[in-house]
């Protein structure tokens, strides 16, 4: 965590404890959604697809950074399975619950719903003046976003077979290999 500030989502998440032990004065946020089946729905709609299809994966090989991130999160997926049971809705509840164990009172339980209001009371700063609470972190987004790293590493796949089609008829050009 050296040089950041704050830390969001993946693959922080998952290491709560081991981070409020490292940093125990610094301020934890918990965000949830209206209920464990809509944060399902929405995961296995949007980015669950990503790690568990292996056409996805195929498609991505080529990018070392997409690539790593299915890897690692096809882990943490086998993780959550092993501490929570088999996936599905109840894995955000019990998650969730987890945290809330470990912090207490310590813990702002955060639905972005609420805006900027309880966010910025927490960290103590103002509340921003015209500046509307962000929220791009919907499905149709996530959707067109994970499609389009789909497209690409397909592109990329395409190029490599083209690049090594075109080197080895020219080295064949050079090369007698009857």
């Amino acid at each position: 965590m050296k040089g950041y500030g704050s830390a969001v989502d993946i693959p922080t998440a998952i290491f709560y404890k081991e981070l409020h032990q490292a940093f125990p004065k610094a301020k934890f946020i918990l965000t949830v959604r209206d209920s464990d089946e809509k944060w399902y729905e929405i995961f296995k709609n949007t980015i669950g697809p990503v790690f568990t299809d292996i056409f996805y994966f195929i498609a991505v090989y080529p990018m070392r950074n997409w690539r790593l991130q299915c890897i690692f999160t096809r882990k943490l997926i086998k993780k959550w399975i092993h501490d929570y049971g088999e996936a599905g809705p109840k894995i955000h509840g019990l998650h969730n619950a987890q945290v809330i164990k470990e912090f207490k009172k310590e813990l702002l339980i955060f639905n972005v719903k609420e805006g900027w209001k309880p966010l910025c009371q927490f960290l103590d700063v103002p509340i921003p003046k015209d500046i509307p609470f962000p929220n791009v972190n919907d499905a149709k987004h996530m959707t067109r976003r994970i499609f389009a790293i789909q497209a690409i590493g397909w592109i990329a796949w395409t190029l490599i077979i083209v690049v090594k089609a075109v080197g080895i008829k020219f080295i064949s050009g050079f090369v007698d290999f009857t």
